[in-house]
This record gives structure tokens, C-alpha cells and sequence, in this order.
């Protein structure tokens, strides 16, 4: 990216590609499209009205995926849950108003070239450098999540880095799946409250700090949110979560009534024995698209 950015115009985008992605010949083309369009089109207005700043310029892509399953059972069941989390986990903050409403995947994201610079670029970490560079990219625009073309990463067992889709599936075929729990609804509604009430979740402190440098409410909305960030949000799930762990069936089943998805979970569900068939149903419906509450 840094080579690009060298060369590139201020308008011209970067997309991130990985050798194993299958991208449809239109993929491309969707980008014009995106980057020269309407900026609220990942959210629907009723949920755009609580995010901060929500007419912000497009400035990234995060796009639609779906993994490509292998016809290995123990594989294709862990891809199958791990998306079904990462699905749960972008519609609960795009459910509460999140500027942070992005899921993020190397091989599926773009940026514009003025917003990589503005951003100074990406920084090396050891894991999770799309997370942290969407996260800097929400906070300078609008990171779009929408897209009719959607691209197919492999499904691919790795252990390069730390956390991510390759060791979730080394640990999920193992059956590991306390890194990735499905977090139940009602921990998504104590942020969307915090959202509304940041004062109670900072200290005196550093609220007034924080308002003290504000010239309005909505700039003051706009600090407090890049405060409480992608990352923060993660953290307080995870801290909540281990005060009373639930077992991710029952996340998934709440998810689905909030959603308000016609799908029925046996009573009986579990994600070691359903069939591939209806995990992927599952996944199926939970992508989200342009309308939805």
C-alpha cells in the first residue's frame, strides 16, 4: 500500500486482494460505484440518525463475503460458525448505531488513497491490522459495508498470526470457541445505553476532559465515540460475557428473535450436530442488506 500510495492520485482507491479470494469480474467496477456514491447506503435512515456524523464521506469498503466451504465437515462446521459470529456481531452494531459497524477481512476491504494518507497509512501489528485500520478509517469517514458483488475468501486453517479467521478455525475445528463467543442481544443494548449516557461509563474526569474540548454536542458524541471505540466495544462484550457465560446457541437463538428472522432453531440445536446444510442457511440470512432494521 505504501508503493501505491507513492504513485496514486488523492481519488485513486486501493483494494486488498488475497491469491485465494475468488472475486467476481464485476468486483472491480463495484468500487466507482461505491467510492463516487451515496454515503448512507450501509445503513437504513432510522439507524443512521444515531450515529455520529452519519453524512461522513465514504472513505473505505469493507465488503460482503461468504467463505467458500471445502466439503470437509469438521472444516466447513467451523467456517460456517465463525461466520454466523462475525454476522451476529456486525448486525448488533449496526442494530445499536455504531460507527464502528464493520467486519473486517484483509482480503475484502478498499480505501481511498487521500483517507490512507490522512490516516498515515497502516500500521504493522502482529494480528489484526485490517481491524485496527478500519477502526482509523471510521474515525475520519464513512466505512461502507455494502455491496451487491460479494467476494469468496478460502477457508483456510492458519496460525501465521495471533487471532483471526485461520486460528479461529484451527481452534474451532478443536472445538474451541471461547475467543468467539455469540454475544446475547442484551449486552449489545448496555452499549447502545452507554451511547446514550456516555458520562455514567467515563470517569468525571475525563468526560469533562472530553467536553471541555468540545465547541458542540456533536462533536463532544463524536470524541466520546472515538474514545470508546472498535476495540473498547470488544473488550466490554468479552468482560461481560465472562461475568455470566452463555452457550452459543442460546446467543444465536436470541440473535434471530431481535433480528427478527423467520428461522426456526430446534430445540435440540447444537452447533456440533446440525447439519452443514442449515448452518450455512443460517449464515445465509444473517448477511445483512441495505433496508434492514
Amino acid at each position: 500500500m505504501d508503493t501505491i500510495n507513492e504513485v496514486a492520485n488523492p481519488e485513486d482507491i486501493i483494494i486488498s486482494l488475497d491469491a485465494d479470494t475468488e472475486y467476481p469480474p464485476a468486483y472491480f467496477e463495484s468500487m466507482k460505484q461505491i467510492f463516487a456514491g451515496v454515503d448512507l447506503q450501509s445503513v437504513p435512515s432510522s439507524v443512521s440518525a444515531r450515529i455520529a456524523n452519519p453524512r461522513q464521506r465514504v472513505v473505505a469498503l469493507s465488503n460482503p463475503y461468504y467463505h467458500k466451504l471445502t466439503g470437509r465437515e469438521p472444516e466447513d462446521r467451523a467456517i460456517l460458525q465463525y461466520e454466523i459470529y462475525m454476522r451476529c456481531y456486525h448486525r448488533n452494531l449496526i442494530r445499536i448505531g455504531s460507527p464502528y459497524a464493520f467486519t473486517a477481512l484483509g482480503s475484502a476491504m478498499a480505501v481511498r488513497v487521500d483517507a490512507y494518507r490522512k490516516m498515515g497509512g497502516m500500521v504493522p501489528k502482529k494480528s489484526g491490522e485490517d481491524f485496527y485500520f478500519l477502526q482509523q478509517l471510521c474515525k475520519i469517514g464513512k466505512v461502507v459495508t455494502q455491496n451487491s458483488v460479494v467476494v469468496y475468501p478460502a477457508t483456510r486453517l492458519s496460525d501465521r498470526v495471533f487471532f483471526g479467521t485461520g486460528p479461529a478455525l484451527i481452534k474451532g475445528v478443536g472445538g474451541d470457541w471461547n475467543s468467539y463467543p455469540i454475544y446475547p442481544p442484551k449486552l449489545w443494548d448496555e452499549i447502545a445505553n452507554i451511547y446514550q449516557n456516555f458520562e455514567t461509563y467515563f470517569s468525571p474526569e475525563d468526560y469533562q476532559k472530553l467536553k471541555s474540548n468540545s465547541k458542540t454536542e456533536s462533536q463532544l458524541q463524536k470524541f466520546c465515540h472515538e474514545k470508546f471505540d472498535g476495540l473498547r466495544i470488544l473488550q466490554y462484550l468479552k468482560a461481560r460475557h465472562l461475568e455470566n457465560p452463555q452457550a452459543d446457541e442460546a446467543g444465536l437463538r436470541k440473535n434471530l428473535e431481535t433480528f427478527g428472522i423467520p428461522i426456526v432453531l430446534p430445540e435440540d440445536f447444537s452447533f456440533k450436530t446440525a447439519k452443514i446444510e442449515f448452518l450455512d442457511e443460517i449464515r445465509n440470512v444473517l448477511l445483512y442488506k441495505k433496508g434492514q432494521e
